[in-house]
């Protein structure tokens, strides 16, 4: 039987209109997730604005998730912040100890940008249960090795990693790697997503997946070529549209659109400009899309 291709969203953080956190909208957004079928939620990833966020509301935003999800699904959320990895090692455990499934290792946030493998097994080391890795955007934007994938993957403590290489013969020597442990390693990129399910990779983790998480499913998943082909073009147009229009404020407005009752706020700087205008070319797009 073939394996069911998992999908993972990135919840956007949620603001009221004035800019502070609005916990109240997370059990929405949350069940809509849930309802779209996905197999987990990596939480305060770069859609989740987790740089522009204080360390007691990151704090906040896992706790109002664990509530939100109560089990349904998996719950992946970054934890690792502190110039010293031993600060980041309690980072981690204070998500274990809310009831997150899988503390996520950002390798940004690591202390240097070398010897990633020894860094990530020492925390393996001084810390209990699963963890998860997500190979950030930002100003160091940090890959990992095959050999560091190899080395980490076969301590079986590692079970996640968001990878965001854009190559697809390093993401496949990635699989390659992980092959007969539990370590899943999911693109984030939808342009290599086709070719990377071809390849062994376990699901899709990226940006689509926060607006239309069952219309990835089906392309990963459903048994019919054109369908998996019709879905996929469509995934390719929202991407567009989410790329022309300043993001992730876009993406918020999207799901508005889908019924999910959040506000667009943020507190990205490159969706300060978001306005009116985007707002209807937005809604003009997708009510063109549902026709």
């Amino acid at each position: 039987m073939e394996t069911i291709k998992e999908v993972w969203p990135v919840p956007f953080t949620l603001f009221r209109e004035e800019g502070s956190l609005d916990l109240d909208a997370v059990a929405p957004l949350v069940d809509f997730y849930i309802q779209e079928g996905v197999a987990g939620l990596f939480a305060l990833g770069a859609s989740g604005e987790v740089h522009f966020l204080q360390e007691e509301e990151r704090f906040s935003m896992a706790k109002a998730m664990v509530r939100s999800v109560q089990g349904r699904c998996r719950l992946a959320v970054s934890g690792i912040f502190g110039h010293l990895l031993s600060h980041q090692v309690q980072g981690l455990m204070a998500l274990r100890d809310l009831g997150v499934d899988i503390p996520v290792i950002l390798l940004s946030s690591l202390p240097s940008s070398e010897n990633l493998g020894e860094q990530l097994l020492e925390i393996a080391s001084l810390t209990e249960g699963p963890l998860g890795i997500y190979e950030s955007f930002g100003e160091k934007h940090r890959l990992l090795s095959s050999e560091d994938t190899a080395r980490i993957a076969c301590t079986g403590r590692f079970v996640f990693m968001k990878e965001t290489s854009r190559d697809l013969s390093m993401y496949k020597s990635k699989i390659d790697a992980a092959e007969g442990t539990p370590f899943k390693i999911y693109q984030a990129n939808l342009e290599r997503l086709p070719a990377s399910l071809e390849l062994g990779g376990p699901g899709f983790c990226g940006i689509v997946a926060n607006i239309w998480p069952s219309l990835v499913i089906r392309c990963c998943n459903d048994l019919q070529p054109q369908v998996r082909d019709e879905a996929y073009t469509t995934l390719m147009q929202y991407q567009q549209i989410l790329r022309n229009h300043p993001y992730p404020a876009s993406g918020k407005y999207l799901l508005q659109l889908r019924g999910v009752p959040i506000q667009s706020t943020t507190r990205a700087t490159r969706s300060a400009s978001f306005n009116e205008r985007d707002r209807a070319e937005l809604k003009r797009f997708h009510e063109q899309s549902n026709a």
